[in-house]
Formats: C-alpha cells, structure tokens, sequence
C-alpha cells in the first residue's frame, strides 16, 4: 500500500493543531479544574475521549440543575411528601430531561453518563431524589472518583458522544471519520492504528463503506481510483496518483 502512504503523509492534517479542536478545548478545559480531573491531551484519542467526557459531565449537570429546580417549585409542600412521592415528582421532570440528551446503549442499557460507572447512572436516571442528602449532593461538586470509564470506546463514537462519526466495524476494530481532521480512522482496541485523511471529502458516511471494504481487500489501485473519482484527496495528490495510474496502464 505504498501509495496510500505516500497520500497520509503528504495530506495529513494533525488533529490537535486544528482551530476547531484548540477552540473546543478552550472552551471546555473549566470542567477538568472544577472538578480536579486529571486528563493530559496529547494525542487524538485523548481529544475524542476529552469530548466524551465534557458532554458526560454536561449530562451530569443538566440532571442536577433539573433536580434543583424541581426541589425549589415543591419546597413549600416537600415536607408533607414521602420518599416515594418526592421520587415520583422528580423523575417525571427527569424523564422530560432525558428526552433531549444524548446517551449510550452498553449491554442493553441507555447509559447517560458513559464515563461514569453504572451506579451513578442508575441515581442520576432514577433516583435524583436522594441529592437532598448531604452524601448524594456533594456529587454535584466531587465525582472525579465516580468516572471509571477513562478512554474511548465504540458506543460513545456510535451514539455521537463525540465529533466522530460512525462508518464501519470490522472483526479488528472500528472505522470513524472526523470532520474537524477530515480524517478518517482505524480503531483496534480503541486506539488508533491508521488514518487516512480526505481532506476535501463531502460525501455521506455511508460512501466510505466501499471504499474500507477495498482497503481491507488490499486493493490499493482500487481505493486510489475511488479517491480520485470521488474527490476525496488533495488537487496536488489526486494529480500525482492519476500520472501514476496511468503509468500503469502502459
């Protein structure tokens, strides 16, 4: 696959050094110090896992400020309610909260706060009543040991817990496409082993589909001539590989 190489080195474009990336993580780096989370961004799946982590905690805040405020509309009857009562009235305003955030499905269960482990889902989705007690409130404050989940995986990528979009699965690992990079990449174990980047790719998702299966095939011709006719590479690249392909054919 020598040309495809030559291709990632001549168009690729560093994930960390582009605008849009530096910008989300000055806009959001205030969750890391309020709540003392220790997270180092150094490489692209400590950008992706970073963007799944802010909308976690954006998810995280929703609940609580939901939870506030229906405390403060029943506070001149609270007393007069019992536990299952209060916990009726709150989750139905917790329910209308769910509707609007984004989630993920692992083993069969919505998880909205993926980075989190699952007892903590389970109170933020079911039982915010109990953030009237001392112990459950200091969480809006002091979760940075409730975070177990501390990389990316394919169900965040899956459900758009970040800028990556879904393209394929295969045995090895999964296939995302970065509109920030123009960059698509491989995953194995969550960490990527290739990427390949379209820097002028305008098409649908689903379009990319082809083009791995050719690449897992080790068709490189293929996946040059898909490139070309797509459009998908740089003018200076798509010259270059049209001149050897032709070369080729002689």
């Amino acid at each position: 696959m020598e040309l495809i190489k030559k291709i990632q080195k001549k168009d690729e474009i560093k994930l960390l050094k582009c605008d849009a990336v530096k910008r989300f993580i000055k806009e959001n780096e205030h969750y890391l110090k309020r709540y003392h989370i220790d997270l180092s961004i150094k490489k692209e799946e400590d950008f992706f896992y970073f963007e799944c982590l802010v909308q976690t905690l954006k998810n995280k805040e929703a609940f609580e400020g939901c939870f506030v405020k229906s405390y403060d509309d029943m506070i001149d009857y609270w007393q007069t309610l019992n536990y299952e009562e209060r916990k009726r009235l709150i989750n139905i305003d917790i329910d209308r909260i769910k509707e609007k955030l984004p989630f993920v499905v692992r083993d069969q269960q919505k998880l909205y706060l993926p980075c989190m482990n699952e007892r903590i889902n389970a109170i933020y989705e079911n039982e915010m009543v109990l953030f009237e007690l001392k112990q459950y409130n200091r969480l809006r404050f002091d979760c940075k040991d409730m975070i177990d989940q501390h990389h990316l995986t394919c169900e965040m990528v899956s459900f758009h817990f970040t800028s990556l979009e879904l393209a394929e699965i295969d045995e090895n690992g999964y296939w995302a496409y970065c509109p920030l990079s123009s960059t698509l990449y491989h995953f194995v174990d969550d960490v990527i082993c290739e990427s390949f980047p379209l820097v002028r790719f305008q098409g649908e998702i689903n379009e990319l589909e082809d083009w791995i299966s050719l690449y897992l095939k080790e068709d490189e011709e293929a996946c040059i001539r898909m490139f070309i006719e797509k459009g998908w590479i740089s003018e200076k690249m798509t010259r270059k590989m049209t001149k050897i392909l032709e070369r080729r054919k002689k």
